[in-house]
């Protein structure tokens, strides 16, 4: 008897000897034909190759141009299906929507394919998020066509897309078809997503419209709807309207304030110069048990940058490092531009050397900042330090890091490194109405030729 058969005797001598005979009988055949023990190893390594081989098709399909599409997915008809399905979820995550949609074309295309509505649901969703509308269109077309019924998580997508678009009369025309069709009416998520729209685009009397036909239609909204509410109010209404609308949030069960609605109230109060109503309305957290996240202390010291209240903003960064909330890119940039703003320049540059010490990459937009601050206060060496750092780094400059650049040259009168520095801006970005602007006034009366923004202007110049 093998050492195999003795094991599994053992663990087998709980049972009744009637039980225990046809086991051992059973455990004996089946040990007496080593192919059946690496039945299951070989069957998990032809896994692996089946996936290996889905994977290196996918690779194929990601680099193939559209028109060769067919003519692979025909060759390739009988991939290993949780691979496929894993590859497509795998660029919806990534919002890799044109790969994604290659993906999805050769999942229909395998033998074994049936259409499955969350597939679907979850295709149109990435495509709103990538403001997509005719792929969105054309992929609930597809879907249709293979008999899957219409549903409201699909057209709620579909509408999203329009609105992320910014075509809002396509996203109502869809939200009125939903409710004559009947069989998908608008939701919450329908209504929250097109009031959300009218909002963005200042359009907020059309947003009140329908929040009082959710009310008539028995639709209760909920905190993503009166969230989309409260920043259109904060933008363009007094703020005793935000803040009514806020108080009647605090007493509802339907649509009670979250972290999103506290920050959007916060900076609106903050923004406006309300530094008290601020302070009082994040006390007021604690009484719908809702914690102050990141955003909040990166709004409270945004707005107390604002007011130059710089006292109160380094008691929020210590009180961050006490609650362990992890200083991000925004934290340090607020504290440098309120810094910067009042040259207060020491400060600032404590601020910098605090968050490269920290491990939050300075940004283009950080280097801005203090360029532009360097410059107002005339401290031109200083600003030749922050371009090398930047030079020696894997930072990406962008035009507007480019322009507070060039604007300090100007103002120190230095037309060489304006010159070098606009060859520089030609190579890795387009210049902007800003960019002709400092060029101008830079060789504003010295005589010399006006360099144009135009890249092929200075083809021949430069």
């Amino acid at each position: 008897m093998s050492s195999m058969e003795i094991t599994m005797n053992i663990q087998f001598s709980s049972f009744r000897p009637s039980v225990r005979k046809e086991l051992h009988f059973n455990v004996v055949s089946f040990v007496s034909r080593p192919s059946m023990v690496c039945f299951c190893s070989k069957s998990r390594s032809g896994k692996k190759r089946a996936s290996f081989h889905a994977a290196s098709v996918i690779l194929q399909v990601d680099r193939a141009r559209l028109q060769d599409l067919q003519k692979l997915h025909r060759t390739q008809a009988r991939l290993l299906p949780q691979a496929v399905i894993e590859e497509l979820y795998q660029r919806i995550k990534a919002n890799q929507w044109k790969e994604a949609l290659k993906v999805f074309e050769l999942l229909r295309m395998q033998e074994w394919y049936e259409p499955k509505h969350e597939q679907y649901v979850s295709v149109l969703t990435m495509l709103a998020k990538n403001r997509q509308p005719e792929h969105a269109e054309d992929i609930l077309r597809t879907m249709l066509e293979e008999k899957l019924p219409p549903s409201v998580e699909a057209y709620t997508a579909l509408l999203s897309a329009f609105v992320e678009f910014g075509d809002l009369d396509r996203a109502v025309s869809i939200f009125n078809d939903m409710k004559t069709q009947g069989d998908c009416p608008p939701d919450v998520y329908t209504y929250s997503k097109l009031i959300d729209g009218f909002c963005r685009a200042k359009e907020l009397s059309k947003a009140l419209e329908l929040v009082e036909e959710m009310e008539r239609n028995d639709v209760p909204a909920n905190t993503v709807t009166y969230n989309a509410i409260l920043k259109a109010v904060g933008e363009t209404e007094p703020l005793e309207v935000m803040e009514d609308i806020f108080e009647h949030m605090m007493k509802s069960s339907t649509c009670p304030p979250d972290n999103w609605s506290f920050n959007i109230l916060l900076k609106a109060l903050g923004t406006r110069g309300s530094i008290e109503k601020m302070e009082e309305w994040y006390l007021r957290m604690s009484e719908v048990d809702v914690a102050p996240n990141i955003v909040t202390m990166n709004t409270l010291i945004h707005c107390y940058g604002l007011q130059q209240h710089f006292h109160k903003m380094e008691r929020v960064l210590n009180h961050m490092d006490r609650m362990y909330f992890s200083c991000n890119e925004f934290t340090y940039n607020s504290m440098i531009r309120a810094y910067g703003n009042a040259q207060r320049i020491s400060d600032m540059e404590r601020m910098y050397f605090v968050m490269k010490q920290s491990g939050v990459k300075p940004t283009a937009y950080t280097l801005t900042l203090i360029i532009t601050a360097l410059t107002k206060a005339r401290m031109w060496h200083r600003i030749e330090k922050v371009r090398n750092e930047w030079t020696n780094s894997d930072l990406r400059p962008d035009v507007y890091l480019y322009n507070a650049l060039l604007n300090a040259y100007a103002q120190s009168e230095n037309l060489h490194m304006v010159q070098e520095t606009f060859e520089e801006l030609l190579q890795n970005v387009e210049p902007d109405d800003v960019t002709e602007s400092i060029l101008a006034r830079a060789y504003e009366g010295h005589g010399h030729k006006r360099l144009s923004v135009s890249k092929k202007d200075n083809a021949n110049d430069l």
